[in-house]
Formats: structure tokens, sequence, C-alpha cells
């Protein structure tokens, strides 16, 4: 038996909510998985899939196909936060790959922290790129975000279930950011 040992950029989002990291390559990335409590692995990318034999029994594995470099589309975001919901109403992790971990993860960690932590989309992305230097490579991902936010805004959001009732009931930080203009004393030593 082998060693558990993390996949590239793993990386807590939210601990023990959701990871974004890049694609586990082999049985110690699984094992370190299992390790950290993950039970629902999320698959961004159709070329690179984890060694789907060394899971275990209780691990779930959903593939949301998106291409290298492009952003996720709606339907897929909302898939996404649907599997989220539903761990969040188990208490279980969940974990985003794509290749790198970066751009496509990325994107989806920004508008999870966007739908559960009522965060706007540019503090979002900001704070997924100081997570994951490197995160939500292209203009187009970050405008997914962007969108993304637009879409729960107009209200369409999903007719609330049992999932939507136990989420908004979980006590979450508020982070207002106020950004200050720079002023000819702030100097930098």
């Amino acid at each position: 038996m082998t060693d558990p040992l993390p996949p590239w950029n793993f990386k807590w989002v939210v601990k023990n909510e959701l990871v974004i990291m890049g694609y586990p390559k082999n049985e110690a990335n699984i094992l370190y998985l299992v390790q950290q409590g993950i039970t629902h692995l999320v698959s961004l990318s159709p070329e690179k899939q984890p060694p789907f034999e060394h899971f275990p029994f209780h691990f779930r594995w959903t593939p949301i196909d998106v291409l290298e470099f492009e952003p996720p589309t709606l339907s897929q975001i909302i898939n996404f936060i649907n599997i989220c919901k539903t761990a969040h109403f188990n208490k279980e992790s969940v974990a985003v790959h794509c290749r790198l971990g970066r751009g496509r993860s990325g994107v989806m960690a920004a508008c999870y922290l966007v739908r559960f932590y009522e965060m706007r989309p540019e503090y979002a992305c900001t704070s997924v790129r100081l997570l994951q230097p490197g995160a939500i490579e292209t203009y187009s991902q970050e405008r997914t975000v962007h969108a993304y936010y637009d879409y729960l805004r107009q209200g369409e959001k999903e007719p609330l279930d049992e999932v939507d009732i136990y989420v908004k009931s979980i006590p979450r930080p508020h982070w207002d950011y106020k950004l200050r203009r720079k002023r000819i004393f702030d100097h930098e030593y």
C-alpha cells in the first residue's frame, strides 16, 4: 500500500467544504483525498481523468466536461452548485479538479463563493487567486463568474428545497471589503 500524497495544487477553498486541485494521478492521491474526508470528486477535464480503479466504495465521481482555457456554461455551473448543495446537506466535502487546478477549477470555486458566501464576483475571483496564484486564467472565465452572479441577482434561482433551506441556516462570515483610495502617504518601505 502506498503512502497518501496530495494531488498537485491541492488547496482548501473552504475548510471541510470545497477543495480545488489538479487531477489525481494515482492511488496515493486518491488515498489522500479519502484521508482528508472528501467523498465527492468533480472532474472538469475530459483530457485528464482520475484512476477509477482506486476509488473506495463510498466515493462518488461526477464528470462535467469543460475544454481547457474555456469557461463552463451556466448549466454546468448550476450542476456543480447542486452537487455542492447536496454535499452541504449531507455534511460532506467536495473536491473539484481540472488539469492543473487553476483555470476551470478556479471558476467553479469562485462561483461557489458567490453562491454560498454571497461574495461579489470580483472578491470571489480575488479570493481564489490569492489562494491559488494563476487561477481563473482567461478573461472569459472571469466574465463567467460575473454572469453567474448576475443570474443569481435576477432571481432566477431554482425553487427552494430542503437543501436550500438547510444551506440558508448555516451561519456565514460577513466579508465586506471596502476599497479606499490610495493616498499620498501610503508608501511601501
